[in-house]
């Protein structure tokens, strides 16, 4: 009988943790995989996708926030690795990690400087000596 009590307590927090992200997916910075999954079927439909996106969208919007590079926002297909009309964990993970290596700075073998061009880390030093 606990075991059962301790299984509702625990689905309940999970369902609450749930609703929370969903709830908070209109906020800046990587949405998880559980916000896009709306009805837990473990992939994100191509409504589910269009959907949290348009709010995203508008709450950035009504925040005075500028849409920059909307127009540059991966489509749904091209997440969509496999071509069957949803996204995978897989899937996402793996858009995600695409994504975070291609930002300025953020890609492996960044050493001094970070990326930051001349001016930073030993960047600077080089600029320096070139320029004598």
């Amino acid at each position: 009988m606990k075991k059962i009590a301790m299984l509702i307590a625990a689905s309940a927090v999970a369902a609450m943790a749930g609703q929370a992200l969903a709830q908070d997916a209109t906020q800046r910075g990587p949405v998880p995989f559980s916000a896009w999954d709306v009805n837990n079927d473990g992939y994100i439909s191509k409504e589910e996708f269009e959907t949290l996106r348009k709010k995203r969208q508008a709450a950035r919007k009504a925040e005075g926030g500028l849409l920059r590079n909307q127009a540059n926002a991966p489509a749904f297909e091209s997440i969509d690795a496999n071509g069957d009309g949803k996204i995978s964990m897989q899937e996402f993970t793996a858009h995600q990690q695409k994504m975070m290596q291609q930002r300025p700075g953020r890609g492996m073998g960044m050493g001094p400087g970070q990326g930051r061009g001349p001016g930073y880390g030993m960047g600077r030093k080089m600029m320096q000596q070139q320029q004598q």
